[in-house]
């Protein structure tokens, strides 16, 4: 009878610590959360610094489902549609990618996926739909600006960051092209 209590104590907790891992599996592989306020920029509701060290990112989003290397290191997480760069020499991520835009955005690393989580610039909430001149409309502050001779990028300081959306080329100049991408990384002193 003792042996038979031992055993499905043990079995209670096995079952247990299962569910709890499983519980931080899915917090981890849902979908995320994006703001930028206030000069800061918030993953998840964490306040995420650039450069941030591979070890903090994970522990906010997971780790990647894949990297390249190249010039740089590129790590994808395919389902949740983000992308981040590092220097091959470092372990610190020095710009992260939301892509809204998986098939005019195509690349080697591009995920699977687009983001589908909730991404705030300023106020404006961004979808896959947004373009440079409605984000600009809803946002406070500063605005998107084209960068000159590159008609399909367009930039944004606020602090400490620096933001550069990727337009799609059909209407690029106007800022009438859909976004495909906003990668967030450090301003440079």
């Amino acid at each position: 009878m003792r042996t038979y209590r031992f055993f499905c104590v043990i079995i209670i907790l096995l079952l247990s610590l299962s569910a709890k891992g499983q519980e931080t599996t899915a917090a981890l592989t849902a979908q995320p959360t994006v703001e930028i306020k206030k000069s800061a920029f918030y993953l998840n509701g964490k306040i995420v610094k650039l450069p941030i060290p591979s070890a903090d990112l994970e522990r906010i989003i997971g780790k990647p489902d894949r990297s390249k290397e190249g010039a740089r290191k590129i790590s994808t997480w395919d389902k949740l549609g983000l992308i981040a760069y590092q220097k091959t020499d470092s372990d610190n991520f020095i710009e992260i990618g939301i892509v809204l835009n998986v098939l005019e955005n195509k690349f080697d690393f591009t995920p699977d996926n687009p983001y589908r989580g909730s991404f705030t610039i300023d106020g404006a909430k961004l979808t896959a739909d947004s373009t440079r001149n409605t984000v600009n409309q809803k946002k406070t502050g500063p605005k998107f600006r084209p960068i000159p001779l590159v008609g399909m990028l367009s930039d944004y300081k606020t602090g400490d960051l620096n933001l550069i959306m990727w337009q799609a080329e059909g209407r690029r100049a106007s800022g009438l092209g859909k976004i495909l991408q906003i990668s967030i990384a450090e301003t440079k002193k």
